[in-house]
């Protein structure tokens, strides 16, 4: 983890990156090129899309603005509204129907229809070091 607290993000860059162990331990962090947030699972579930959740973040930089802010923002609300709305069950099958939802706005899977496209989804499973790309 401290190579990505540290890691050289350029002055206009931005990443956000999930990190998972096989102790179930998983975070996701968000790199600016001066700062850095540890944000912790929402109901066991973390996930990001393009921008920033922490507000420090927010305020130094935001990697994108207009249209492609407005759509990573509508993706992660909608990601917020399947995960509480979920009943449970499965994990992987629960994390598959949502790398499927095509509701709008906010739609996971975007096949280009408002001119984006769902580049890679994946689901990890650390405890069986494996990993499940759609």
């Amino acid at each position: 983890m401290n190579i990505l607290k540290h890691a050289v993000i350029s002055s206009k860059g931005s990443a956000n990156h999930l990190v998972l162990d096989t102790g179930g331990v998983r975070i996701v962090i968000e790199k600016c090129c001066v700062e850095y947030s540890i944000r912790k699972p929402l109901d066991s579930c973390i996930f990001c899309t393009n921008h920033y959740i922490n507000s420090v973040l927010q305020c130094i930089s935001t990697p994108h603005k207009g249209a492609i802010a407005a759509n990573s923002i509508e993706r992660f609300n909608n990601l917020l509204s399947i995960t509480e709305s979920l009943p449970d069950h499965s994990i992987k099958t629960m994390m598959y129907n949502i790398l499927r939802d095509h509701t709008q706005p906010g739609t996971i899977c975007q096949h280009g229809q408002s001119v984006y496209r769902t580049v890679i989804s994946m689901i990890m499973l650390p405890r069986k070091l494996a990993m499940l790309v759609a």
